[in-house]
C-alpha cells in the first residue's frame, strides 16, 4: 500500500496473515496510546497497515497527517471512508467491526453493559488518576509544590481498588474471557506499573502479567 503520508520508509504491514491486503491503516508511534489499537489488531489477527510516525521529527504536525487528525496526536485509524481518532473509540470500533472474533460481548447482554463500564473506567477514571500521579512526581522531583488537577479526580489507589476487587475471582476484567476492555485497562495499568504504583495490588499484578505475556501484546510492543 502507498503510504498516505508520503513517508516511504514508515509503512509496514502488520498482520498475522501477510498474504492479505487491508483497508485498515493505523498511524502509530511506540510507547503512546497508539499501542492500544495495535495490540487489539494483533489480538484480532486481521490484516492492517501500520504507518510509523516519527514524533521526534514532527511527522504528526505536518499537513498530510493533520488532514487525518487535526489534533496532531496518535493514534489515528482509517478504514475505507472511516477516519477515527482517540484510542478508546478506535478499540471499540475494531472490536465491533470484527464482532465474530469475540473481543466485545454481544449486544444486549449483561456482559455488554459491564464492558461499557470498564471501557469508560479506563479513560474517565483510571487515566486521569495516573496522569495526576505522573504530574505530581514530575513537579515534586523539581522541588515544586503540586496543586491537584481537580477535586473530581479519583485518587489512584481508589481507582485501582475498583479493579483489584473485580479481579478477586476473575482471570480477566470481564471474567474468564479476554476482551478489548483488558486491552484498554491493561495498557493503562502497564503505565502505572512503570511508575511503581501497583505494587500493593496483587490481583492487578497477576492479571497484568497474564495480559502482557500474550503474544499479541508482545508483537504490538516489539518496536
Amino acid at each position: 500500500m502507498t503510504n498516505p503520508l508520503s513517508f516511504p520508509d514508515t509503512t509496514r504491514t502488520g498482520t498475522t496473515d501477510q498474504s492479505n491486503s487491508s483497508d485498515i491503516v493505523l498511524y502509530f508511534y511506540p510507547g503512546t496510546r497508539a499501542v492500544r489499537p495495535r495490540w487489539l489488531l494483533e489480538e484480532l489477527g486481521v490484516p492492517y497497515n501500520l504507518v510509523l510516525l516519527n514524533l521526534r521529527e514532527g511527522d504528526h504536525k505536518r499537513k498530510p497527517y493533520l488532514a487525518i487528525n487535526s489534533a496532531a496526536k496518535v493514534p489515528a485509524l482509517t478504514d475505507g471512508e472511516i477516519t477515527l481518532t482517540e484510542s478508546l473509540a478506535i478499540c471499540m470500533y475494531l472490536a465491533d467491526r470484527f464482532q465474530e472474533k469475540g473481543f466485545a460481548p454481544a449486544w444486549g447482554t449483561t456482559d455488554r453493559a459491564y464492558y461499557y463500564k470498564w471501557m469508560a473506567y479506563s479513560i474517565g477514571t483510571l487515566e486521569p488518576a495516573i496522569l495526576e500521579k505522573m504530574s505530581r512526581r514530575k513537579i515534586e522531583n523539581k522541588g515544586g509544590k503540586y496543586i491537584a488537577m481537580s477535586q473530581a479526580t479519583t485518587e489512584f489507589n481508589v481507582a485501582a481498588g475498583v479493579l483489584e476487587k473485580a479481579l478477586e475471582n476473575s482471570q480477566f476484567v470481564l471474567g474468564d474471557k479476554f476482551t478489548a476492555a483488558d486491552v484498554m485497562v491493561g495498557s493503562l495499568m502497564n503505565w502505572a506499573n512503570g511508575l511503581h504504583l501497583i505494587e500493593a495490588h496483587q490481583n492487578i499484578l497477576e492479571w497484568l502479567h497474564r495480559v502482557t505475556a500474550r503474544p499479541a501484546y508482545l508483537r504490538a510492543t516489539k518496536d
